[in-house]
């Protein structure tokens, strides 16, 4: 998955040719928008991203076209393959669009980034060798049941075939009728026409129809495992995660260097202050705010401060000057005046 930075297309080409190469959807789009925005033409970018039938692929593509033709054209230069779901490569068994994961893994590193490489390389090492351990302990517990994510989905695809009307023509075919359009699905293949099956190895809505409609509503999940894909199988879990990451003694006991010391490249400083935060697309929310409204310290009046009050008088300040200058009447004065003169007379 890569978003199409300066260099990595080249070099992906010359070191992995072989490689099945994703684009972000997400930067395209980010891409896509500064010529060819509005909400329409949004939803159907997005349609057209994640949509696993070549059908509405096109479909997609022909309402881009009717809105601006510039962009269809704009879209039709990027190979599907790179983008699309229903062009993905149905033997990887992942139906990401967007490069969220590698985002997610940049931001765990916060502040590290601007340590050393060799800082940074072992805090890396450290947080995978942590993490992998994790894991492994987390897929020990499942048992051999279908893991927890691979359940969610499942039961996400359950409640939209419950609208789909189930036709059975034998050796494992179906047709399912919708709400507006039918599609077919081969349970003995593991495929369905709309595309997720192949792409994901999840049963979409469409083969859960049919495998409830084969092995009864109250099928056990040992009936659905037979229908996922071995790769998103609980012992597959474990394999990616057997590996281990041995620790490595303090940077303090390493070895002298052998050879020619290795030195860092000339640091040219740009004008300004460094940046440390990402530049945001023009698609995404801005950071939020602070919210709630400025309330005056003087006259208690929100959408201003005590510095901008332009109020005569305040119930502040004359709490203040009442407890500095307190205002005395007169009986109160005779009182207190009667008072000292006693107490004079009781020292004389």
């Amino acid at each position: 998955m890569s978003d199409r930075q300066k260099g990595v297309i080249g070099a992906l080409k010359m070191y992995w040719p072989k490689a099945s190469v994703r684009f972000c959807a997400r930067h395209i789009y980010a891409n896509f928008s500064t010529k060819y925005s509005g909400q329409k033409m949004r939803k159907l970018f997005w349609k057209a991203s994640k949509t696993g039938d070549k059908y509405e692929f096109k479909k997609s593509l022909q309402d881009i076209g009717s809105i601006h033709p510039q962009a269809m054209a704009y879209l039709a230069a990027i190979e599907p393959c790179h983008w699309s779901r229903h062009a993905f490569d149905n033997s990887i068994k992942c139906d990401h669009v967007t490069n969220n994961m590698t985002e997610a893994f940049n931001n765990m590193l916060k502040d590290f980034r601007a340590r050393t490489y060799l800082g940074l390389m072992e805090y890396i090492r450290r947080m995978v060798m942590s993490r992998f351990q994790l894991r492994k302990e987390e897929c020990s517990k499942w048992g051999n049941g279908i893991p927890p994510t691979v359940n969610k989905k499942i039961k996400e695809n359950s409640v939209e075939c419950r609208i789909l009307r189930t036709l059975h023509s034998g050796q494992g075919k179906y047709e399912m009728l919708g709400m507006n359009r039918a599609y077919t699905a081969n349970l003995n293949d593991k495929t369905c026409e709309c595309g997720q099956m192949q792409v994901s190895g999840v049963p979409c809505c469409h083969a859960l129809a049919g495998i409830r409609h084969h092995f009864g509503v109250n099928g056990s999940q040992c009936t659905l495992e037979e229908y996922i894909d071995p790769a998103l199988s609980n012992a597959a879990y474990l394999r990616t995660y057997d590996c281990m990451i041995r620790p490595i003694p303090d940077l303090c006991v390493w070895g002298d260097h052998v050879g020619a010391p290795i030195q860092p490249p000339p640091l040219k400083r740009k004008p300004g202050r460094p940046k440390l935060l990402r530049k945001r697309e023009s698609t995404e929310k801005p950071k939020a705010a602070r919210s709630g409204s400025v309330v005056c310290g003087k006259c208690r009046l929100p959408g201003h401060n005590s510095r901008t009050c332009k109020a005569e008088g305040s119930s502040v300040e004359t709490k203040k000057t009442s407890k500095k200058n307190p205002v005395v009447t007169e009986d109160e004065s005779a009182a207190s005046s009667s008072k000292s003169s006693k107490k004079r007379q009781r020292l004389q």
